[in-house]
């Protein structure tokens, strides 16, 4: 019964859109079940259409829809008002009448822009894009119209009228339309985000929702509001409203305690449209200083301290507690010239007097240091490390190496000395005997410590491989029998000046400008090509029919292989792929099988390169025999596994397969094809317990856009409680709070993953970052 209503939709519709004479005759006191015409407005569960009647006039049309109905030609939260829409109605005799499917055809994609407005109207505003887009290079002067509907937002999510805008100010806009005067359906103002800040200053007065204080480097006052909406651990349904203040050792201080003249430490926000806002503060008053050094010279009760050249002096008093390294209470009559100390004082007119003093002489992992080494043997280390007094500048330390001293990898597991080697990034953790330090425990980071490179080879020497990065620095590496590189078919090979020219990806240990090759994918004897481009004529989960310019051609589904996505990278089913709808399709160039497809966009504007990674989420089916076999969403799903396969847990620990239990939920980074066509998992993080519903929020709620990005990107406006941005090897860039907006600028092109998080639960997406 669906196949013949599908049927005869179709057949209505091309009689329609080629004999609009005959459907004239329909009687106009009988509005029929079929509905053609420009959509007005979308509302959750109905969309209203201008329909044109056969008396060439227009009417308004409301009809309702659900999940039973069969959406073509563009999604029901993606389509733009102004779309010419079809609609097939089942039910006549209710109020709206539902529809058993509804075709937007001619979709315009949305086209996002970042501009300076240079003159507004009422309805249109006159801008020069600062951002290359669809509509031309950065400094293309665009007209975008707008309305009522058009939704305008503050940098922070907030909801505004087009009166908070003015000229000058610098504004996101997402519109839809490729005509000469696009509509503006999202406009943010990027000139008002909300930023943290810290100050030191004096309290001037307290008010029961503000305080007056006045910075150590101004003459101004400054009022800070205190607002729920900002107070840092505040937890929301609290009844009171909290007062933020903490004395040295982090305890609430309660108002009373709190008096103008105080000096403070002060956290708080600017929010350009709102003002300050207090999130916290510390009182400075009666805080103990910390104090540090060998002692000099002790007289009486002063003990002279020098350390870097300067001398500080305290007293020690009757509650001054004096212990050793390992805690013990010792007497004053202990404290010796040349020992060690370290300590709290707390100053009183100028005088520090001692709180507590331990002697650290010859006290294990009571210092560290983190550098490269330069030199080792069975007695001496000498490190190349960060001299924090002398301007940050490097500075050679050495270390004594004693029976004592051991060796361990940065999973904390034992090594042998004799691992340790010059030019490995150590932490050295060691202990002071006079002026001797002796190293305790020998922390190796490299080649844990890893960095991901992506670029163009540029050179081949030897074992050198040089690339030139997205970045456009160069980067050199090493190689031998020990890295596992393989090229886009996952076969392992040694690269030769022959890949001059291929892209590269891959891990290697972090050490600066050099380092060694983990492993890697050179994009050589890659599966070739083809794009297909165009839209949908029918489609089975076996076979795809496209009408693209030059005709109509096949593509063959790959079972369990073929992916298709989004525009957000999202998988989606062979089954959403409806009449109408467009599509780039990536396919093998020999055979016509499907590789990866994007669904709603053209080619030019797609997939142009099948090295582009790919996330998904899952299931562990099964994992043998170099292959792993994922439960999706869209079904079973097999990835080949290769030598430059990483696996790993989300702290980015190595897993090996056998850990890759049935039932373990996995995110999995793929890019290219093997030679039998199965898509090569580059990355697999076998992802924690807390991972599990992530997807608990749908995750069509995180919009990121634009996406792809070069900058500025907007998550949506939903209210989320924090949004993270990890790399694909699950390492945190940053965090956000009160904030729904972030400067891209800085990130390396490439795929990173996005987590909002409100009220328990956690959705999931990824973002795309070119240059």
């Amino acid at each position: 019964m669906i196949v013949y209503m599908k049927a005869l939709f179709l057949a209505l519709f091309c009689l329609f859109t080629t004999t609009f004479t005959t459907f004239a005759q329909l009687d106009t006191n009988n509005r029929g079940p079929i509905v053609y015409g420009t959509l007005v407005d979308t509302k959750p569960g109905s969309i209203t259409i201008k329909e044109t009647l056969p008396d060439g006039t227009f009417a308004d049309r409301e009809v309702a829809y659900n999940t039973d109905t069969e959406i073509a030609g563009c999604t029901i939260d993606s389509v733009q008002r102004g779309v010419v829409t079809l609609a097939m109605l089942n039910n006549l005799d209710v109020f709206p009448p539902f529809a058993q499917l509804i075709k937007f055809d001619g979709c315009i994609a949305h086209v996002d822009v970042m501009s300076v407005i240079l003159a507004k109207t009422n309805s249109t505003i006159e801008t020069k894009s600062t951002t290359e887009s669809l509509f031309g290079p950065a400094g293309t002067a665009i007209t975008f119209t707008y309305d009522a509907q058009s939704q305008v937002y503050s940098c922070d999510g907030k909801p505004l009228s087009m009166s908070d805008i003015t000229i000058g100010d610098t504004i996101y806009i997402r519109a839809a339309g490729n005509g000469q005067v696009p509509y503006a359906t999202t406009i943010q103002a990027t000139n008002d985000c909300i930023q943290t800040s810290q100050m030191e200053a004096t309290i001037i007065a307290l008010e029961d929702s503000a305080i007056i204080v006045q910075p150590d480097n101004s003459t101004d006052t400054l009022r800070i509001s205190i607002s729920t909406d900002f107070l840092w651990n505040w937890v929301p349904g609290d009844s009171s409203l909290p007062f933020p203040f903490y004395g040295c050792d982090g305890q609430l201080i309660p108002p009373s305690n709190v008096k103008p003249g105080m000096k403070v430490s002060v956290s708080y926000i600017i929010s350009p449209r709102r003002g300050l806002f207090l999130q916290y503060a510390y009182l400075k008053e009666n805080c103990p200083t910390h104090v540090s050094g060998i002692i000099n010279a002790i007289d009486g009760d002063t003990i002279s301290l020098g350390i870097y050249g300067k001398t500080t002096r305290v007293i020690l008093t009757d509650e001054t507690e004096l212990v050793n390294c390992k805690g013990e209470i010792i007497t004053k009559d202990q404290l010796k010239e040349g020992h060690l100390v370290d300590g709290l004082a707390m100053e009183q007119n100028g005088t520090n007097f001692a709180l507590r003093l331990k002697i650290i002489d010859d006290c294990p992992f009571s210092f560290s240091a983190d550098g490269k080494i330069d030199f080792i043997n069975d007695s001496t280390l000498k490190l190349v490390t960060r001299d924090s007094v002398n301007g940050g500048n490097y500075a050679e330390m050495e270390l004594a190496i004693d029976a004592a001293t051991v060796a361990v990898d940065c999973m904390n597991l034992p090594i042998n000395l004799s691992a340790v080697v010059a030019g490995s990034y150590v932490n050295v953790l060691y202990r002071m005997s006079g002026p001797k330090r002796i190293a305790d425990m020998i922390i190796v980071f490299d080649p844990c410590y890893t960095n991901y490179i992506s670029g163009v080879i540029e050179s081949v020497n030897g074992n050198t491989i040089v690339v030139k990065t997205d970045r456009g620095d160069m980067r050199s590496a090493e190689f031998n029998d020990a890295s596992s590189i393989v090229n886009c078919r996952g076969e392992v090979f040694t690269p030769t000046s022959a890949v001059i020219g291929a892209r590269f990806d891959g891990m290697t240990t972090d050490v600066g400008n050099g380092g060694f090759i983990l492993n890697a994918t050179i994009y050589t004897n890659c599966v070739e090509y083809d794009y297909v481009s165009g839209t949908i004529s029918k489609a089975s989960d076996s076979l795809i029919t496209v009408m693209t310019s030059g005709g109509t051609k096949d593509v063959y589904v790959y079972e369990n292989g073929s992916m298709i996505i989004n525009e957000a990278g999202q998988l989606i089913d062979i089954s959403e792929l409806t009449f109408g709808r467009k599509v780039c399709l990536v396919v093998d160039k020999t055979s016509s099988v499907l590789l990866k497809g994007i669904v709603d966009i053209n080619c030019e504007n797609g997939v142009r390169d099948n090295s582009e990674g790919l996330m998904v989420l899952g299931t562990i089916q099964d994992v043998s025999n170099n292959e792993l076999k994922v439960v999706t969403s869209n079904g079973i799903m097999q990835f080949a596994l290769t030598k430059a396969t990483q696996m790993m847990d989300e702290s980015r620990n190595s897993v090996q397969p056998a850990l890759m239990s049935p039932g373990s939920e996995v995110r999995i980074m793929t890019k290219g094809h093997n030679t039998e066509l199965k898509p090569i998992a580059s990355t697999v993080v076998l992802m924690s317990a807390l991972s599990i519903n992530e997807q608990e929020i749908p995750t069509t709620q995180l919009m990121v856009y634009p996406n792809p990005a070069s900058s500025f990107v907007t998550f949506g406006a939903m209210d989320y409680e924090t949004i993270t941005i990890t790399t694909m090897l699950g390492q945190t860039i940053t965090q956000l709070k009160n904030t729904n907006t972030y400067d891209a600028s800085s990130l390396t092109p490439g795929t990173y993953i996005v987590r909002a998080t409100k009220a328990g639960k956690t959705s999931v997406t990824m973002m795309q970052i070119t240059r």
